[in-house]
């Protein structure tokens, strides 16, 4: 081992440290190097009986009987205690018989109430010239082992025994490190304690002496969510025939305002309003010209939300509606009820003050990485669509829309520091009517098509029937950023409540499509786009001061890392069996799905989504009347995505859509229902540690008590050279070279380290 930086020879501390492994020298053999056997009996004594506290004044010290010692002389070492070799006084071979009335050789046993372990023998061998200053280790040095040694391999045994005695005994320090660093660091509601010496002290304030640096990012908070209900009787429009039976309910909802902000002092309640567009089909009493009839209708609502939220912070609200019920009160009324959920993503900037040090001030401090997720660009970007859905051959001419269902998805995105292209599809199911063949022959005397078409197509429409169409377009959005950073993932979402579906005639175009009558899709989509970065910060947990009194204020933090992101595309599919009230099914006219009940886990490098899908069908029964009926039933799924950083523990987020949903009638009595789902999966870490605040020196009325300068710990469980550093004020750099130890290595329980203050 190499100490040319300290400037000692640490051959005696090697003999010290190996004494502990080999056996003592006899009492013949130590008597012929000038020490009579009665002295070194008499040092021996003393060595097992005898010892001081740190914490204990001068005018304190005991002495022990010879009986105590002859006692103590039994008992041994076990784990956790420190053998306290003082060298701040000059001890030479005709003044060990007087070391009993003395504190320049000392053992003290520290307590540990865990783990007993046999220790091995020590010899110690000091003889010094000079008086040494105390926290240098050129004292050390002028240690001689060939002028005494203390043999301490006699106290071995019967270690248990004597655990409770020196427990009661007031020479044994007791001070554990893990017990201290709970103390340190127990929290207390803001009102957290100092670790404080009981003794009287004066505080030393610091303000001006800090060194601090500040840790800045947006902290992203989600998961607030609070339900309404809405209760609403309706009307049926006087144009409308008398209502029969309700087939089928759905809405959509939006929210005045989408994003709120706070003032400076935050809020402690924020105000949502918004409006519910209820489409409701229903059957008509005397079904004439059309089998079912569509109301809409708009059910406005507002809620107080009692949530604080921080000063300028941003609150985005996501309104989903969970469940519909109705019921018909007479031919001319019905009345709707709603159960809403509202959840609420929030965005607020932090600024922590992080302690660094103090000027002028020689401390040792602990430092952890902590890696924390900035939002780097939050950006929305309106985009008008306006869209043409062709209608296919097998497509009867559309005349009355009675509902449409639109789903946006996206498909592909690629983020520049000066832009976002976005890439999305619009998937569109479509329930209408058909135009009857009166209202076509007025299509055909206005020359919209040909007399062949007119007359090809004419045989092919049903009067009034329903029927169904899907359709899907592609869409590209660009959305302009400012990102100089490199970017650790990206979030899009995409608000389609302004987007709707009417019937169009596109005039004369190609031979082909001569007349084409068709839908379109016309409105905008807001889309959101969240840019993050992974910022990665050392953080000072925890701080001593080699000779002062050192104590903080600690308080805790937590903030989300993003550990990565992940897609993957799940199929559903079920066979469903018609009720026997139903009969014979005629024909599927409409399909919708919600999802439902979404549950992300993140494990092993994966992140697991499941949920369930919410599947209502639209039919017509194989009977003289073709009766509508409403069929509803509900279709597991379940996927996984390959996420690199994804643990167990940690908070997995998944946005489900459904992109395709289709069915295939099998025969009569059952239908075949498939679904192509796309999941995007993200997920979150929680980093935590403990933040130092409000440090200030304290002055004790024990600062003035004499340490030891030398002494040989035996390690705990759980210890580390950090804890031990801290103990005894020293250094781990020193502690690790003075005992040969890797920085690095973990300290193995009932270790022998040498400490030097």
């Amino acid at each position: 081992m190499k100490y040319e930086d300290d400037g000692f020879d640490p051959t005696p501390y090697d003999r010290i440290l190996s004494g502990i492994h080999t056996p003592a020298k006899s009492a013949a053999e130590i008597t012929e190097e000038g020490i009579s056997a009665s002295d070194v009996a008499r040092h021996r004594n003393s060595a097992a009986g005898y010892g001081s506290s740190r914490n204990r004044v001068p005018d304190q010290t005991e002495h022990r009987s010879d009986k105590e010692i002859s006692e103590a002389e039994d008992r041994g070492f076990q784990i956790g205690d420190e053998i306290v070799l003082d060298t701040d006084s000059e001890i030479t071979p005709s003044e060990i018989a007087a070391e009993e009335a003395s504190d320049s050789a000392e053992i003290v046993f520290a307590e540990n109430n865990q783990i007993a372990e046999d220790a091995n023998a020590a010899a110690l061998q000091t003889e010094t010239e000079e008086e040494p200053e105390e926290d240098t280790i050129e004292s050390i040095s002028q240690i001689d082992d060939e002028k005494e040694n203390i043999e301490l391999s006699e106290f071995k045994d019967d270690l248990a025994e004597t655990q409770s005695d020196l427990r009661s005994e007031e020479s044994v320090e007791t001070g554990d490190i893990a017990e201290a660093e709970d103390r340190e660091k127990a929290p207390s509601d803001r009102n957290e304690k100092r670790a404080e010496p009981e003794t009287e002290s004066t505080r030393i304030a610091l303000d001006n002496l800090l060194v601090a640096n500040e840790l800045s990012f947006m902290e992203i908070k989600e998961g607030e969510s609070t339900r309404i209900y809405l209760e609403e009787d309706i009307l049926v429009p006087d144009i409308k025939p008398d209502m029969a039976r309700i087939l089928s309910m759905d809405g959509s909802i939006r929210c005045a305002d989408r994003e709120i902000k706070s003032g400076q002092k935050g809020e402690d309640k924020i105000k949502v309003t918004g409006d519910i567009m209820l489409e409701t089909i229903y059957i008509p009493e005397q079904p004439a010209a059309e089998p079912m009839v569509t109301i809409q209708s708009r059910i406005p609502f507002k809620t107080d939300w009692n949530i604080g939220t921080a000063p300028f912070s941003s609150a985005v609200i996501k309104p989903v509606i969970e469940s519909i019920d109705y019921m018909v009160i007479n031919e001319r009324k019905f009345r709707a009820k709603l159960a809403v959920m509202l959840t609420m993503r929030e965005y607020s900037g932090k600024h922590i003050e992080l302690f660094e040090g103090i000027r002028g001030e020689d401390i040792e401090v602990l430092k952890e990485k902590v890696t924390v997720t900035d939002v780097l660009a939050k950006k929305s970007d309106i985009l008008d669509i306006e869209e043409e859905l062709m209608l296919k051959e097998n497509n009867p001419l559309p005349s009355r829309i009675l509902r449409y269902g639109i789903n946006v998805v996206e498909n592909h995105k690629q983020i520049t520091p000066e832009k976002a292209v976005i890439s999305g599809l619009i998937y569109c199911n479509i329930l209408y009517l058909s135009e009857p063949p009166e209202l076509f022959a007025e299509t055909i005397s206005e020359g919209n098509l040909s007399d062949d078409s007119a007359e090809e197509m004419q045989s092919t429409l049903v009067a009034a029937e329903p029927a169904f169409y899907q359709g899907k377009v592609e869409f590209t959005q660009f959305i302009p950023l400012d990102v100089t950073d490199a970017q650790s993932g990206s979030r899009i979402t995409f608000d389609s409540s302004e987007l709707s579906v009417k019937i169009k005639n596109f005039g004369e175009g190609d031979e082909e499509e001569a007349g084409g009558i068709g839908f379109a899709i016309e409105g905008s989509i807001n889309t959101s786009i969240e840019v993050y970065k992974n910022v990665e910060e050392e953080i000072v947990t925890d701080v001593y001061h080699n000779e002062k009194e050192l104590v903080y204020d600690s308080e805790p933090l937590s903030a989300k890392a993003l550990s990565g992101s992940g897609v993957t595309e799940l199929t559903a599919r079920e066979i469903l069996n018609i009720p026997a009230q139903y009969g014979d099914i005629d024909q599927v006219i409409y399909i919708s799905g919600k999802v439902q009940n979404v549950e992300s886990t993140a494990e092993n490098g994966k992140e697991t989504v499941s949920g369930n899908l919410e599947i209502e069908l639209l039919a017509l029964a194989a009977d003289d009347g073709r009766t509508p009926f409403k069929m509803q039933h509900t279709i597991p799924f379940r996927g996984s995505m390959d996420i690199a950083g994804a643990n167990a523990g940690m908070m997995a987020e998944s946005d489900v859509y459904i992109k395709e949903l289709w069915f295939d009638k099998i025969n009569s009595k059952q239908i075949e229902v498939n679904a192509g789902i796309l999941a995007l999966g993200t997920v979150f870490g929680y980093e935590t540690c403990r933040l130092i605040k409000n440090p200030c020196f304290v002055k004790t009325e024990s600062e003035n008590e004499r340490k030891a300068s030398m002494i040989i710990y035996i390690s705990r469980p759980q210890d580390d050279l950090w804890k031990i550093a801290k103990k005894f004020r020293t250094t781990r750099e020193r502690i690790s070279r003075i005992n040969g130890l890797e920085t690095d290595r973990p300290i193995a329980e009932g270790m022998k380290l040498l400490i030097i203050k």
